[in-house]
């Protein structure tokens, strides 16, 4: 089982119910991995990141979870919650790449090193599924794990 930090969100009443699942599952990850739930992070301006997936042979990914039906028109994200109302929403795909890039940058100085492995970002579409048809420029299948990818973590 991966190492979690904190150990349990399960009762922390602020956190989406898509962020908890995709918890529960990363919990799946075999021991050589490190989950951070909710990271925290500066460098030259604050920053949060849903999941950094840490692995020290590997590397790690920065994961953006977003939970409902997932829209984007181009220039806009939303949220469609199960009770009907759409929310906007945070670019998911920003969020991820600007934590990955400060994630590195604070390692490489906190260690004087390269970050093991590779780094990367992804973003977790948990009520949805992925579609060529939802395809951005900035966003492909490689970076987005849904609703039938997120039970194989490990995968």
């Amino acid at each position: 089982m991966a190492e979690l930090y904190p150990p349990s969100i399960a009762e922390q009443a602020d956190v989406p119910d898509s962020e908890k699942q995709v918890f529960e599952k990363l919990k799946l990850l075999d021991d050589t991995y490190h989950v951070f739930h909710s990271l925290t992070w500066n460098s030259g301006m604050d920053g949060e990141c849903d999941f950094i997936i840490f692995n020290e042979l590997r590397g790690f990914i920065a994961l953006e979870v977003k939970g409902g039906k997932i829209d984007f028109d181009g220039k806009v994200w939303k949220s469609t919650d199960g009770k009907g109302i759409t929310h906007t929403i945070k670019n998911p795909v920003d969020q991820a790449r600007s934590s990955m890039y400060a994630v590195k940058n604070i390692y490489e100085k906190k260690f004087a090193s390269a970050v093991p492995g590779v780094f990367t970002w992804g973003v977790c579409f948990f009520d949805g599924i992925w579609d060529t048809l939802s395809m951005t420029l900035d966003l492909s299948e490689k970076n987005v794990i849904d609703v039938n990818t997120i039970e194989d973590p490990q995968a």
